[in-house]
């Protein structure tokens, strides 16, 4: 369909106003004013705005919540189940922190994910920080292929695992809380904590 110029969209806006003052049923009938559906058509919101949900209601960060952003905060950890199960045991906390904290990352940016994001890093930091507490500093960092991995003490593989699967338990129950009333935000936080959960295998392994 073919938009009407500007200056014809101004004249009808004008128009209506002036119609509705002297006759505000009649004002709108296609018939006394044909150019007025297309008017309307004009005036309307692209349907992008249309779609969403945020709690407050703010159409510039409705555009943040989508399969492709939330795929990608998810991909650190599928990936992570395929990579840290292939190094040696006492790599696992530091290569699911580096997961963790790369997809963060893929959050930057996004206002309807700066929740996860700060949940992420702080899983990441807790998950670092347990790492660096039990180093084996007698072995080199590992190379993987997402990162360069510190080893803990071999002695201390169980007692670390049981620790950072507190932490992923409770990042879990962190996204799944987050999400307030927004149903929009409750699907793709819960896809993010699915797959936070799902690398807990990687620490019972």
């Amino acid at each position: 369909m073919t938009r009407p110029p500007l200056k014809k969209i101004g004249l009808g806006v004008l128009t209506v106003a002036a119609a509705m003052l002297v006759s505000p049923d009649r004002a709108l009938e296609p018939r006394k004013a044909g150019f007025i559906p297309h008017l309307f058509d004009a005036l309307q919101p692209p349907l992008a705005l249309a779609q969403g949900e945020d709690e407050g209601g703010n159409i510039s960060s409705r555009f943040a919540l989508n399969p492709v952003t939330t795929s990608k905060i998810t991909r650190p950890m599928r990936a992570a189940l395929k990579e840290c199960p292939t190094l040696k045991k006492t790599t696992n906390v530091s290569c699911l922190a580096a997961a963790f904290r790369r997809a963060a990352r893929e959050a930057d940016n996004q206002q309807q994910y700066s929740k996860a994001r700060e949940i992420l890093n702080d899983a990441a930091k807790k998950l670092d920080a347990l790492a660096r507490r039990n180093e084996d500093k007698a072995v080199p960092k590992t190379t993987g292929k997402n990162g360069r991995y510190r080893a803990v003490k071999p002695k201390a593989v169980p007692a670390v695992n049981r620790a950072a699967l507190k932490i992923v338990q409770e990042t879990e129950t962190k996204l799944l809380r987050s999400t307030g009333n927004s149903k929009a935000r409750r699907q793709h936080y819960q896809d993010i904590a699915m797959a936070v959960g799902s690398t807990k295998k990687i620490l019972r392994s």
